[in-house]
């Protein structure tokens, strides 16, 4: 099981087990933020309307248009942006169920790992919802910190946006984007010496290709275009 599956069904215990609770606290076992920063997190979204859904104390980022994200330089610690890589987070509880009530879920369970939090932030987004950043120093994820990575985490890191951008982005975003990604997941892949890697996961979504075109359709009965213009940003590399 995938820490996708597994985050997925976490969320649908929590609303089934606590139906009255208004947020729910997700934090990583490698995470640490303290008692005092928690409770900045739950006042904030506390105050903010419902349409920010989520608040992380980690970096936002934003999404490029060759599906590569780029963490943002922001002025202030409190700010909209894609949260995905959130080793903590406050959810409003009404969110998730909505999100199950019209079957989309939660984390999807067909992302293993890597990229599963950032496909849940984009299904978030086109559901007509936003994330939000607030930077605390009280905060701490050391997972983000790892250098050395696993065979089977350095193959994630092409599945897993591949994945994403099949099922969640409109058509004409594909057809762009995913020439772009392929050139710069082969050159990568050459680079690293990872070219079996990048081979498997092209392969991959190949494969489960009509499982993974069965999820695109239901979602974008959803999902609202109209937020492509407010996740994918033109980066400067």
């Amino acid at each position: 099981m995938g820490s996708g599956k597994q985050r997925d069904l976490t969320l649908r215990f929590v609303i089934e087990r606590f139906p009255t609770v208004e947020y729910i606290v997700y934090i990583e076992d490698d995470a640490f933020i303290d008692a005092t920063c928690l409770r900045s997190l739950i006042n904030t979204l506390r105050v903010l309307p419902r349409e920010y859904a989520l608040v992380s104390p980690e970096r936002g980022a934003k999404l490029c248009a060759d599906f590569v994200v780029s963490k943002v330089m922001p002025s202030n610690r409190l700010y909209v942006a894609l949260t995905g890589g959130s080793g903590a987070y406050v959810i409003r509880t009404d969110v998730v169920r909505e999100l199950i009530r019209l079957g989309l879920g939660t984390y999807s369970s067909f992302i293993f790992f890597h990229w599963e939090d950032m496909e849940f932030m984009l299904k978030l987004w086109f559901m007509g919802f936003k994330t939000v950043s607030y930077e605390l120093v009280c905060y701490r994820h050391v997972g983000r910190t790892s250098r050395n990575k696993p065979v089977y985490r350095r193959y994630t890191e092409y599945l897993g946006p591949l994945i994403a951008m099949v099922v969640d982005m409109p058509h004409t975003f594909l057809v762009k984007a995913l020439p772009i990604r392929f050139i710069r997941d082969m050159v990568k892949s050459l680079i690293k010496g990872e070219v079996v890697l990048f081979v498997r996961a092209y392969l991959f979504i190949i494969v489960k290709l009509r499982l993974l075109l069965t999820h695109r359709t239901f979602r974008m009965r959803s999902f609202k275009s109209a937020a492509l213009g407010n996740i994918v940003h033109n980066c400067v590399k």
